[in-house]
């Protein structure tokens, strides 16, 4: 009979753990492409909403250029603990000497993206449509719309960055600060505007960092994002660790009285 008592007891610790293992943590792993992005051209209200190419640096025109991008984390479920983030852009800098460190910053309001598109080149921008960010305004012709501070309102700190040389080739921006600003987008304790890319020598004209647009054909910006949530056990799992728990529990109250 001990021996039936000790046999139901180990079945009941072994369902007990099964049910325990099922709530593990379960991971994935979600590319996104982003909802807007554009370029700031200071000083003035010149843009590139629809173009294909947006900017870090001092143009050969002498303007300064901040790119601009933003993507939609809906993908993402609530309550998901962010484990990493890397955002990738593809260079394509027409002077292969051109080199620029450019430093992401989490921006603080909102912007947006019009129908501006550059000609040749696109460093020397295009006069800005309506809802259009510029230098100046985070949706042109909008009221009250103007940045708090002309060239992008942004964190101080430095979220990533990326030393940038060369014409071709991919920029990676990957961080534990980046995947911070994603988690707080993702918690809500955060507004998700997206990052302003800005180039750390703003000085020398013509060493302004070109990169490919959402609307490019290809090599569009991607942002890899790998997240992690604790399952949350079945129903018939919760039903079965209540029942293990209560027949350990009356084969140790049989032994008691045994």
């Amino acid at each position: 009979m001990k021996n039936f008592r000790r046999h139901l007891a180990r079945k009941a610790i072994l369902a007990t753990a099964t049910a325990l293992l099922a709530a593990r943590a379960s991971a994935a792993t979600v590319v996104l492409t982003p909802t807007k992005d554009n370029t700031l051209y200071g000083p003035g209200d010149k843009s590139n909403g629809a173009g294909v190419d947006f900017f870090a640096g001092r143009s050969g025109h002498g303007d300064t250029l901040r790119g601009l991008v933003a993507f939609d984390l809906a993908a993402i479920p609530v309550g998901a603990t962010v484990d990493s983030a890397s955002l990738t852009i593809t260079i394509n800098t027409p002077n292969a000497s051109h080199t620029n460190t450019v430093d992401l910053h989490r921006l603080l309001a909102d912007w947006g993206q019009g129908l501006s598109s550059a000609g040749r080149g696109q460093g020397g921008g295009a006069l800005a449509t309506t809802g259009d960010a510029t230098w100046n305004f985070r949706f042109l012709n909008t009221p009250d719309s103007a940045w708090a501070t002309s060239g992008g309102d942004f964190a101080g700190a430095v979220s990533a960055f990326d030393f940038i040389t060369g014409s071709s080739g991919t920029a990676v921006f990957s961080s534990a600060g980046l995947a911070a600003d994603v988690q707080a987008w993702v918690n809500g304790t955060a507004g998700n505007f997206g990052w302003i890319l800005v180039a750390e020598d703003e000085v020398t004209t013509g060493a302004a960092i070109r990169f490919s647009t959402r609307e490019a054909t290809t090599g569009k910006p991607a942002l890899t994002i790998s997240y992690s949530v604790a399952a949350i056990p079945e129903p018939s799992t919760t039903a079965l660790m209540a029942g293990a728990c209560a027949l350990a529990l009356a084969i140790w109250r049989q032994r008691k009285v045994a």
